[in-house]
C-alpha cells in the first residue's frame, strides 16, 4: 500500500507515519476496520484518492483488498491511472469523489 490522500478528511485521522516497524503494523492491521474508518470520517464534499499496488513488498493482497472495501463502503471510485511496470515506482490511482 503506498499512500491514501484524502482532501476534507477529518483532521483527528491523520497522523504521520512512523516507518518504524512499518511493515509489522500494516499487517496486523485490519484492512476492512481501516478501509471503514476512512468513510466514516469523510467531510460531505471531499475527495478520497487512493496510490495502490497488488504485491507491493511487504503488503502482499493488501492494497487489493482496501480498494475492494472501498468500492463497497464509498461506491463510485474511478480509476484516473493504471500501474505501468515500465516504470520504477508503478502504482494505480483510483479517486473517489463526493
Amino acid at each position: 500500500m503506498t499512500s491514501a490522500i484524502v482532501s476534507g478528511l477529518n483532521e483527528t485521522l491523520l497522523t504521520r507515519v512512523d516507518w518504524v516497524n512499518y511493515v509489522s503494523v500494516i499487517q496486523n492491521t485490519d484492512v476492512g476496520t481501516f478501509a471503514e474508518k476512512i468513510v466514516k470520517n469523510l467531510n460531505p464534499g471531499s475527495t478520497l484518492w487512493l496510490v495502490w499496488r497488488n504485491g507491493y513488498l511487504g503488503f502482499g493482497a493488501s492494497c487489493g483488498y482496501l480498494i475492494s472495501w472501498l468500492q463497497m463502503l464509498h461506491p463510485g471510485g474511478e480509476t484516473v491511472r493504471t500501474e505501468n511496470p515500465n516504470y520504477y515506482e508503478y502504482e494505480n490511482l483510483v479517486r473517489w469523489p463526493s
